[in-house]
């Protein structure tokens, strides 16, 4: 058997830990990796996949046939070179390959293994690539609502983020329902359906005006006596708030109310 005729084998038996391999890459972060580490993580992956399917099969006899038995052909097909490939096989584990990278790929995007790790105390690690990553994937409702102060140009956007960059490199944003201040006087200037901005680092403040200090992942122990003070105050801010937007005639429906500042107050 020539080394060519051996690649195909092993790309074929392998070829459900390649499929769970991108379907990662496809619907998470991505991130600068080794070819090296991607066929690592795939064969780890198929692996996995065969063991699952391993399982199912066992069950299925013991619970059908009362032989509690698996045949799988993948391991006789990694050590003969002559046992010829069982393409059903290859097929349904394939099918659960598939399963497994959404999945897994879930299991990423929520940070569920640091969530857990922070819960036990393991690490304060919040599994993100960066800081912005963090908040765009947040499950937080109030962090979509966003003021980015764009200090260049002096101007203030109000709005919901719809669509924004993977990583923190181009730090793109469309948001909706957005109004537009003068960021250092306040000044109302007009409203627009939605905004695409590349924001710059360097003169960009974002202010998440509607987040709650109740809703963070991570409120240190012992600061419950600081949330009802500070509930108090937003009591006091939102109803003088309430008043001023009623008379200028500003609010948007569905717009969430800030706490205690004017939605373009100056900084």
């Amino acid at each position: 058997m020539d080394i060519s005729a051996l690649t195909v084998k092993l790309l074929v038996l392998f070829l459900p830990g390649i499929i769970t391999r991108m379907m990662i890459e496809r619907l998470t972060v991505p991130h600068d990796r080794s070819q090296l580490y991607f066929f690592l993580h795939a064969f780890v992956s198929g692996v996995l996949a065969y063991v699952e399917y391993g399982l199912i099969l066992f069950t299925w006899n013991w619970a059908v046939h009362g032989k509690a038995r698996a045949d799988i052909r993948f391991l006789a097909n990694l050590v003969d070179s002559s046992e010829p490939l069982a393409y059903v096989e290859v097929l349904s584990v394939c099918g659960i390959a598939i399963i497994n990278g959404f999945l897994l790929s879930a299991l990423i995007n929520r940070n569920l293994l640091n969530r857990l790790a922070r819960v036990l105390r393991v690490t304060k690690k919040f599994g993100n690539f960066d800081v912005w990553g963090y908040v765009c994937n947040s499950p937080i409702d109030s962090l979509k609502w966003v003021r980015i102060r764009d200090h260049r140009h002096d101007l203030c956007y109000e709005g919901w983020v719809e669509a924004f960059s993977d990583t923190n490199a181009g730090c793109e944003v469309f948001i909706r329902e957005v109004r537009v201040f003068k960021n250092e006087s306040g000044e109302f200037l007009y409203a627009v359906p939605g905004v695409y901005s590349a924001l710059d680092p360097r003169d960009v403040t974002i202010e998440f005006y509607a987040l709650d200090i109740r809703e963070s992942e991570s409120l240190p122990i012992g600061g419950e006596d600081d949330v009802i003070e500070l509930q108090a105050t937003e009591r006091r801010g939102t109803r003088k708030h309430r008043r001023e937007t009623h008379q200028t005639g500003r609010r948007i429906q569905g717009r969430p109310q800030s706490s205690s500042h004017d939605p373009a107050a100056p900084v």
